[in-house]
């Protein structure tokens, strides 16, 4: 059976892709703007209650989602709970990789070096862990696109199954108490101690299949606040593949290729990507890890405003992008949400201001600057563009 290795079910909607937010800047969306333009300036909220409604909606999000984790996942116990026998971590049991004080995303400040990205010197799952999880995915995709076929209806949008993933809420009720013992001994003292966060939950996750040749996936965030990636497969296995960071500094062999059982733990803000591989076959555990205590506010109002834009909702678009913007002032993806805003309205100078800041913030992207440059072109002032 071969999967395809396609896009994450937590990434889809967390980001507008490069090739997406340029199509949303085209001369032809400004020409038919005037239609959906609402006077409001994008640089001020249009509604200071909704801001505070959309507040209580991400906590009401959050609380949620937190339960459930902890009910299906278990939560993290304190690293001083001595009845716990837990694995203990210190700095010589990892290398590290910066993207820069600033680029670590929207909950960068919330977590002990949130710039930075752990890869484990040793392998934290043997081979037999690997090749267990491996063959529960293989199965859980088996008898998802079974459950598939005999639906009678089609949303028309690809299962799981479809996309070669097996999610890890619906694993086998022994594959999940196999996983909640490697968190509770080894990964959640490891975020524990790497990035100092307390009150744990994954919330969910994916086991990842892909046999070549695959697709890379678009640069994206993970809706979480860490996200681990754990390496079932040994790189002897394909050709290709493993993990880009965008704006890693100080490193030259991207991806990043970890070995099998090796665990690379990072904030989920960090712009990241699957790579394709060319040639053999890879899987990886991915799971996303939540805290009690933190919201997470700029990353669901985002969220929430691309969900606003995709139904032509602009004026709640807004006022999400607002939300985030109070939380993360600096944050680029916001400002290029509020940048496409102003150019669906028709507002061209100050979707440029949105770009430009957005490029400002973080120049590891040049998506805001190129699609700034083709702006300034399209108004012939080919010097400012370049």
């Amino acid at each position: 059976m071969i999967f395809s290795n396609t896009y994450p079910l937590f990434a889809l909607h967390l980001l507008s892709t490069g090739a997406g937010f340029v199509h949303s800047f085209s001369m032809s969306s400004m020409s038919s703007a005037a239609s959906m333009t609402m006077g409001t300036s994008a640089f001020g909220s249009e509604n200071e209650d909704g801001i505070q409604e959309c507040i209580k909606r991400a906590e009401k999000k959050h609380e949620a989602e937190f339960e459930y984790g902890a009910s299906v996942f278990g939560q993290s116990s304190p690293l001083d709970d001595e009845t716990k026998d837990v694995s203990s971590w210190c700095n010589d049991d990892f290398t590290h990789y910066s993207v820069g004080i600033g680029n670590g995303g929207p909950s960068e400040k919330k977590l002990s070096n949130g710039h930075l990205i752990f890869e484990t010197k040793e392998a934290v799952l043997d081979g037999s862990d690997c090749d267990f999880f491996i063959q529960t995915a293989r199965e859980t995709i088996k008898n998802g696109r079974i459950a598939d076929m005999e639906k009678e209806t089609n949303s028309g949008d690809p299962t799981n199954s479809e996309l070669g993933e097996a999610r890890i809420s619906n694993l086998p009720h022994a594959s999940l108490e196999r996983l909640n013992s490697l968190l509770q001994k080894s990964l959640y003292p490891m975020l524990q101690e790497r990035l100092g966060v307390e009150n744990l939950s994954v919330y969910d996750g994916l086991i990842l299949g892909s046999i070549a040749p695959s697709r890379s996936q678009p640069v994206h965030r993970d809706a979480s606040l860490v996200t681990l990636n754990i390496a079932l497969s040994s790189p002897d296995d394909f050709e290709g593949g493993g993990t880009y960071i965008e704006g890693l500094e100080n490193h030259t062999g991207l991806p990043l290729c970890i070995g099998r059982g090796k665990v690379l733990c990072h904030s989920s803000g960090i712009m990241h990507a699957g790579t394709a591989i060319s040639a053999g076959e890879r899987w990886v555990l991915v799971l996303f890890v939540i805290a009690k205590n933190e919201v997470q506010v700029a990353r669901r109002a985002h969220a929430e405003g691309l969900d606003g834009i995709g139904s032509n909702n602009l004026s709640e678009a807004v006022t999400a992008f607002d939300t985030g913007l109070k939380y993360a002032p600096n944050d680029h993806v916001l400002h290029m949400g509020k940048g496409q805003i102003a150019s669906i309205r028709g507002n061209e100078q100050e979707s440029m201001d949105r770009l430009a800041k957005a490029a400002k913030y973080y120049p590891a992207s040049h998506k805001a600057a190129m699609t700034l440059g083709k702006m300034m072109e399209a108004k012939k002032k080919p010097r400012a563009a370049l």
